[in-house]
């Protein structure tokens, strides 16, 4: 989002669209940094280098089980295989 303030709602911006292949946390040490802390539910391998997807940033997702709208990023890593974006889902 840019340009939002307390009197707009800004302007979305598509950094990518298109297939990606979502996996979720299924062990303790999966998605855990060099500490040992968790740091995401869900992970999205994106084929190609993504950049200005950072820490912070909403992420929606639709997949065959359905969409999900507003996950936080928490990390990304563009490579030269492809770029690996971690999320946390929204907490109700």
């Amino acid at each position: 989002m840019r340009g939002v303030s307390n009197f707009s709602k800004g302007e979305q911006e598509i950094i990518y669209e298109g297939p990606c292949r979502k996996y979720g946390n299924t062990s303790i040490r999966t998605f855990t940094g060099n500490d040992g802390v968790q740091r995401a539910d869900y992970a999205l391998s994106i084929p190609g280098q993504i950049r200005g997807i950072s820490t912070g940033v909403l992420i929606d997702v639709e997949d065959l089980v359905g969409t999900i709208c507003g996950a936080i990023a928490t990390d990304s890593y563009p490579t030269n295989l492809g770029t690996t974006v971690y999320f946390c889902l929204p907490k109700n």
